[in-house]
């Protein structure tokens, strides 16, 4: 029986007081070189549709797909008319010009430096990344009239030779028209999947595409919903010569956005999409439209059936795992075939009120493109980390060695501006010989920052002005029983602004033997990409602080615990920011003379 203690409230305790299944068989369906399309049932747990796509039919499109290693993601955002500035800005922010990505936008005090978004726009769901010649190219769904227009959607274009820097590019297909195989409507509100393929294959930055001619290739078979029927994955190629794909579908609730890929269990680079075999495993993961949280599973693909089981039944899609804990939806992978990697995009969607969007003039965006990898300690789940490209906007670094941070205490680390940081931190508990209990983590995440146990929490204090009214803590909480240890992030002190959705995220996260806490967070001014051991639990978080801007943000250590010391070391770099800005079109001749990589 957990006995509660009698304790003091802390100097942190005190400042945040102040304010206050079992899977349906999926369908099977064989495309025919004459476009006839028979269902067939196969025993599988993917909560989707594999349709198997002969080779002859869409020849132009994923032959070219695989010369290029091209379509793995597409993505949405909502571009918003130009508007006069307003003269009665919203609370604590600001609409000025900012030289945001090098271009002059709409201002806000949370505008982010170093994630993918346009100018005067809505970003949303990565859903169209390939690479061509030297250039990794984002297809994204823009809405040029803003978040609400859903009937003006239409795609546009951006390019970058290391997913950091962007060149946007003009709309890549007007209409509605997406890269390669895409999801579309008719007239009678049918979701259907569709070809499209570049115009000029010598054109490097491929600004124009043309619709296969037999669009439809794949619409919705008996007992599946007319509008449910959506967001086609990666081909692979199966070992009869044919291209498979799974779509997002409603059985057990909607799947959209899914993503299919092999992990290898004991290499450190990513797979091609359609490698097989020995020693790989598949992860199968989905978007769930009724929560708009990301799920994942690790588990065995048979080809010779094209049938996917699940390691764990318990930790089926859906049910167990998840690759980001925070604001995050809609992701997607690609290969990359150059450094042997597969590649992690998100959406990061906001949490404040539409016309808070309409005023700052965009909303949304990317997260820092991820390396995603089998995790061989665990052998139960992925790991998730940064592209090494992040490393070139690294400026000035600053190093910390064995901080001792007390029972109850802050620690402000003296690193100047703290709105664009890359933060490398681990962490060592030290008991004080305190009598212990059988302490479980009291709820895990849920209780916030402000729940004070005998062994946490302990961690940083990003985004956080001078005096804590303003703060995010990311941190762990361990327990001595069987809970283990949780790795959370805690918005609910985050901002002062009202009526903007505030939440505690998290969960828990293997530490192993011999391992330190450790945790590498990204700061970018409102965003908050947080990787705990080595990337097992990531969250995301979207902030929007109104005092810890610019010069007034601070980082800060803290230790909420009562009955442990705390010693931290860290390696803390500020960031440069990342660009976005048009593509100099005047230099299309010389990058067609480039090489493919």
């Amino acid at each position: 029986m957990r006995r509660e203690r009698e304790r003091d409230v802390s100097p942190l305790e005190s400042s945040l007081l102040s304010t206050s299944r079992t899977r349906s068989p999926s369908r099977l369906l064989i495309l025919t070189p004459d476009h006839q399309r028979w269902p067939l049932v196969a025993g599988t747990s993917i909560n989707a549709f594999t349709v198997v796509l002969c080779t002859d039919v869409i020849q132009m499109g994923f032959v070219f797909a695989k010369r290029f290693v091209v379509l793995v993601l597409f993505a949405s955002i909502t571009l918003t008319p130009p508007s006069t500035p307003s003269s009665n800005p919203l609370q604590g922010r600001t609409e000025m010009g900012c030289r945001r990505f090098n271009v002059a936008v709409a201002r806000s005090d949370w505008c982010e430096r170093d994630c993918l978004a346009t100018r005067r726009m809505s970003i949303g769901i990565t859903l169209g990344l390939y690479i061509i010649v030297s250039y990794f190219t984002n297809t994204i769904r823009i809405q040029p009239y803003g978040e609400t227009s859903r009937g003006a959607i239409t795609w546009g274009h951006a390019v970058s030779t290391d997913l950091i820097h962007w060149l946007y590019l003009p709309i890549a297909m007007d209409d509605g028209q997406i890269i390669m195989l895409y999801t579309g409507d008719t007239n009678d509100s049918v979701q259907v999947q569709n070809l499209a393929y570049p115009a000029n294959l010598s054109d490097p930055l491929l600004l124009d595409w043309v619709k296969y001619s037999n669009n439809p290739v794949l619409v919705p078979p008996p007992g599946i919903a007319i509008d449910k029927f959506r967001d086609p994955t990666t081909g692979w190629l199966g070992p009869d010569g044919k291209w498979r794909i799974t779509i997002g579908s409603k059985v057990t609730g909607m799947w959209e956005c899914v993503d299919f890929y092999p992990v290898s269990i004991n290499g450190s680079t990513g797979l091609d999409t359609s490698v097989t075999g020995p020693g790989i495993k598949h992860v199968l993961k989905a978007s769930l439209d009724d929560t708009k949280l990301d799920y994942y599973a690790i588990g065995t693909y048979f080809s010779e059936n094209d049938t996917w089981v699940p390691d764990n039944p318990t930790e089926d899609v859906g049910i167990g795992l998840r690759l980001d804990y925070g604001r995050y939806y809609a992701s997607k992978t690609f290969y990359d075939p150059k450094k042997e990697r597969r590649i992690l995009w998100g959406w990061i969607n906001e949490t404040d009120t539409e016309d808070d969007d309409l005023a700052k003039g965009w909303a949304s965006v990317q997260t820092i493109p991820r390396t995603v990898l089998f995790d061989n300690k665990t052998g139960t789940n992925v790991v998730q980390w940064p592209v090494e490209e992040v490393e070139t906007l690294r400026l000035n670094s600053t190093e910390f060695d064995s901080v001792l941070v007390e029972p109850g205490s802050v620690v402000e680390l003296n690193i100047g501006t703290a709105t664009q940081l890359d933060i490398f931190a681990e962490f060592e508990i030290e008991s004080l010989g305190l009598e212990e209990t059988n302490e479980e983590a009291n709820g895990g995440c849920g209780d916030g920052a402000i729940h004070r146990s005998s062994l946490g929490p302990f961690g940083l204090l990003v985004i956080a002005d001078e005096t804590l009214s303003e703060l995010t803590p990311i941190y762990f909480r361990p327990s001595n029983s069987s809970d283990g240890t949780y790795f959370c992030a805690d918005e609910k002190r985050s901002t002062e602004a009202n009526e903007i959705y505030k939440q505690i995220y998290g969960s828990k996260v293997p530490v192993l033997d011999g391992e330190k806490y450790s945790m590498r967070v990204l700061v970018d001014h409102s965003i908050v990409e947080s990787f705990a051991q080595g990337g097992r639990t990531v969250i995301t978080s979207r902030v929007y602080p109104t005092e810890a801007i610019y010069g007034s943000a601070r980082l800060f250590l803290f230790n909420n615990a009562t009955g442990v010391n705390v010693k931290a070391t860290l390696k803390i770099w500020q960031l440069n920011s990342a660009f976005i800005h048009p593509f100099p079109l005047d230099q299309i001749d010389t990058v067609k003379s480039m090489q493919p990589f």
